[in-house]
């Protein structure tokens, strides 16, 4: 099945793509540490991936479509029997996120909370 978001689904020959590319690595090294086997990482980056694109409903099934997967089994096992350790994913999302859009003079808030499941951002200085 023909994968259709994520860094290779794009083509490389732009700035936009090359700083894509560069943060996707970032991420990837920063979810390194909290998967013990490669394809559960892989699987959890897909995930991440699928879960920004714009899409009303948002299951496995749409989710894995995405990703190019056949179906939505590797998410399912994702979700409920692989080894991964959910405080460890969220440390190295925020010291990602940190790292990526910190200044010193703001503060990100994270709405987790609001309508239509979609996360505010806020930005204070």
């Amino acid at each position: 099945m023909k994968q259709i978001i994520g860094p290779a689904a794009a083509p490389r020959n732009s700035v936009r793509d090359r700083v894509w590319a560069q943060g996707w690595s970032r991420l990837r090294e920063a979810f390194r540490g909290v998967f013990a086997r490669v394809d559960a990482l892989a699987t959890a980056l897909d995930f991440v991936l699928a879960l920004v694109v714009d899409q009303s409903r948002k299951n496995c099934w749409t989710l894995g479509e995405l990703a190019g997967h056949a179906g939505p089994g590797r998410f399912q096992h994702l979700l409920r029997g692989a080894k991964w350790s959910a405080a460890a994913a969220r440390a190295a999302l925020r010291d990602y996120v940190v790292c990526s859009l910190g200044f010193d003079d703001v503060v990100l808030v994270v709405d987790e909370l609001c309508q239509n499941d979609i996360t505010r951002l806020m930005w204070s200085t």
